[in-house]
């Protein structure tokens, strides 16, 4: 834009720099816009008043009720429907800048019937009740109606964009790891690695998995973050130093006593603390989980010798989980239990998933929902839905659970988080 006054440090300086970094926000060009039509509908409704009193006509149309209802002022509502192009265009193209469309200036009427109910009952509560004059009235009347007005005739006004259409105002991405960023061999390709490291120097790039940290850690470093890591299906929320930021343990005697009844069983049950992995036997379903994470599980026979558990897990026959998941979720209702895959049981703190977790590095970072994106693959990523406003699944997820995001990616083979995050600035 083309400065008036270019000293900044003048007075006449600062007060524009003051003004254009007002007039950047939604809010106050939509005060502009309002501003002007305010001034024509008060101007148009006092000429139109002096008519009505020169042909003696009556201005209001009364309602013949016992109950103190308004009665509508005529001059007011014939300016008020003449005026609603000349309001709509104003409100297009100053307040939410955006293209003036024939389809939404006939929809724009839609806001006047709340507009209209809204100024004419503030014109009879400061005409009717407390008695001020009908030009005071009319220039009070659709100042106290803004706040309303601005959220109703931003919605008919302006395009809702499509998800697509919104990615360059991401800042922020959430991502699952498996199913997600890695291959269905668990494994993060070439083109991935490139992708992130492409975007994480002027975007936030948090991963957010079910695993723990050291199941993450690998992944991390192979992507060269420097972001805070989302572990434990948000259990844990730590840097990479270990410095612990927030922890959601499980209450210590419902997590001994579950290890403590399935020790000797067939299962394979798994225990976690911040930092480690403990198991009570290691058998196949262990070994095809270390290999997946890279990590080596310790095996114990006293979950008691643990100071936290932050999360038990059961790994095993798809049949056998089949059986045992409505068992636990009955017997452990203090607890959050989850089937996160056809072969995992998952127990942690019922204050805690993922979506929570997002919240509270939200806050601690100043991070806004608008700017927040994630991608999942499960249902154990579906509350990441609530914390941000654009939420990709891939192509693998669950068809139960598709019709929840806003994008469906191509499968985690197929470089479907890659392709998406190709498509940002």
């Amino acid at each position: 834009m083309n400065k008036i006054f270019k000293n900044e440090s003048s007075l006449f300086g600062k007060i524009e720099k003051l003004f254009w970094t007002l007039y950047s926000k939604e809010s106050f060009r939509f005060l502009i816009a309002g501003g002007i039509n305010t001034v024509l509908g008060m101007v148009g409704a006092m000429l139109m008043r002096a008519l009505f009193v020169s042909l003696n006509w009556n201005a209001k149309i009364e309602i013949p009720v016992n109950f103190p209802l308004p009665n509508w002022d005529i001059p007011y509502l014939i300016v008020f429907v003449l005026l609603l192009p000349v309001a709509y265009t104003f409100q297009a193209l100053i307040a939410f800048q955006t293209k003036w469309s024939l389809k939404r200036m006939l929809v724009y009427p839609v806001s006047s019937i709340p507009n209209f109910i809204c100024q004419e009952l503030f014109i009879w509560l400061f005409e009717g009740v407390i008695g001020l004059s009908a030009n005071w009235s009319y220039f009070l009347s659709p100042i106290c109606s803004l706040p309303i007005m601005f959220f109703i005739i931003r919605f008919l006004v302006k395009p809702k964009k499509k998800p697509m259409e919104r990615l360059n105002e991401i800042t922020s991405i959430f991502c699952d790891i498996d199913g997600t960023l890695v291959n269905s061999k668990s494994r993060l390709d070439e083109e991935t690695i490139t992708s992130v490291k492409r975007i994480k120097d002027n975007k936030n790039f948090f991963l957010v998995s079910g695993r723990n940290f050291g199941g993450m850690k690998k992944i991390y470093d192979q992507l060269d973050l420097d972001t805070i890591l989302i572990c434990s299906n948000g259990a844990l929320i730590t840097d990479a130093n270990k410095n612990v930021i927030k922890s959601y343990p499980l209450p210590k005697q419902i997590a001994y006593d579950i290890f403590e009844e399935f020790k000797e069983s067939e299962y394979s049950v798994s225990v976690f603390d911040e930092f480690n992995w403990y198991v009570n036997k290691r058998n196949n379903y262990t070994k095809i989980e270390e290999n997946i994470v890279e990590m080596e599980a310790t095996e114990i026979d006293d979950a008691k010798k643990l100071n936290s558990i932050i999360k038990v897990m059961f790994i095993a026959d798809e049949a056998i989980i089949e059986k045992l998941y409505p068992a636990l979720k009955q017997k452990y209702k203090e607890v959050l239990v989850k089937r996160s895959k056809p072969t995992f049981i998952e127990i942690s703190s019922k204050d805690i998933d993922k979506g929570i977790a997002i919240h509270v590095l939200k806050k601690i970072l100043g991070l806004k929902k608008k700017n927040c994106m994630s991608f999942g693959d499960s249902i154990i990523d579906i509350p990441m839905f609530r914390e941000c406003s654009i939420n990709v699944l891939m192509a693998n997820a669950n068809d139960n659970i598709k019709a929840k995001a806003d994008i469906i990616a191509e499968s985690n083979d197929n470089h479907g988080v890659k392709n998406i995050l190709d498509k940002l600035n």
